[in-house]
């Protein structure tokens, strides 16, 4: 009689989660504005991880060429998901002025992992979080700079929202 063993052995895959970053930063921030109640309107980079579709990050111009960086201090993490929103996602609650459509929109952007793999995505003109797939890259390190964006009536970019999706590594 002959016996057989197999040894199996499996590898478990932690959650995926929403990252936060560590540290942000950007190339270039318009300045501040007032909205059409007279309130003050910031534009800072932290405005893309808040939470709050509302509020956004700007760079004056067609944004083309600009970067916005996200550190992960804590060590390296495994992304598989990023994704934001590509345009102003707010509406003037005193004036009714969709600033969606007022300001430029980000038609395409280039995902950069450790400043070595890079990913492109497109899209479509709603102000809604668009995602792509990221083939698991480990990475300590994401860096965004926007390709093309659309017109508008104000020359600015904004992004009011970035998901980045993943694990911590290791």
């Amino acid at each position: 009689t002959t016996s057989t063993t197999t040894t199996t052995t499996s590898t478990t895959v932690p959650p995926v989660v929403d990252l936060t970053p560590t540290g942000l930063s950007a190339s270039s921030t318009a300045p501040d504005a007032t909205d059409a109640s007279g309130d003050v309107v910031t534009y800072s980079v932290q405005n893309t991880v808040d939470g709050d579709p509302t509020t956004a990050w700007r760079t004056p111009g067609s944004g083309v060429g600009e970067t916005i960086t996200f550190e992960f201090a804590e060590g390296p993490v495994v992304i598989t998901e990023v994704g934001l929103i590509p345009g102003y996602a707010k509406v003037d609650p005193v004036d009714g002025t969709d600033r969606f459509f007022e300001n430029r929109r980000i038609r395409a952007v280039e995902w950069a992992f450790d400043g070595a793999t890079t990913q492109g995505q497109a899209f479509s003109d709603d102000p809604t979080v668009q995602f792509t797939q990221i083939a698991s890259v480990p990475t300590e390190s994401i860096t965004l700079t926007i390709m093309e964006t659309t017109d508008g009536t104000r020359d600015y970019a904004p992004i009011p929202a970035i998901v980045v999706r993943g694990y911590p590594a290791g």
